[in-house]
């Protein structure tokens, strides 16, 4: 629903650009609809980057590798990066920027099991 919800705007947009006036009232009408949108893939995004992070802190020791399949993107659909360097755990999701992807580095050590 929500990939059908996303190709509808992609329409709109368009169809807003072929039409420069019809595209400036609309958006002076509706500045809040697509900010819900937004803030609601901006959520998505800080739960898939946090939910890295508990599968990285879920066993005795912080994971090297962990299953990505699942942690996807709320802007274009693809799996999260993950790495462990020995001190950090290190997230990288894509975001609404695609030149400038979502970082997270969080430091391993208050959370290793000793």
């Amino acid at each position: 629903m929500e990939a059908a919800r996303d190709k509808a705007m992609q329409r709109r947009t368009f169809a807003l650009l072929a039409f420069p006036v019809a595209g400036k009232l609309y958006s002076e009408f509706t500045p809040a609809s697509d900010q819900v949108v937004e803030r609601l893939k901006s959520w998505k995004s800080f739960k898939v980057r946090w939910t890295a992070v508990e599968r990285a802190l879920a066993g005795a020791r912080v994971a090297s590798k962990i299953d990505t399949s699942d942690l996807l993107s709320p802007y274009d659909g693809k799996p999260l990066r993950y790495s462990y360097d020995g001190k950090h755990i290190h997230i990288e999701l894509d975001s609404d920027d695609p030149a400038s992807p979502t970082r997270l580095s969080v430091p391993a050590e208050p959370f290793k099991r000793r």
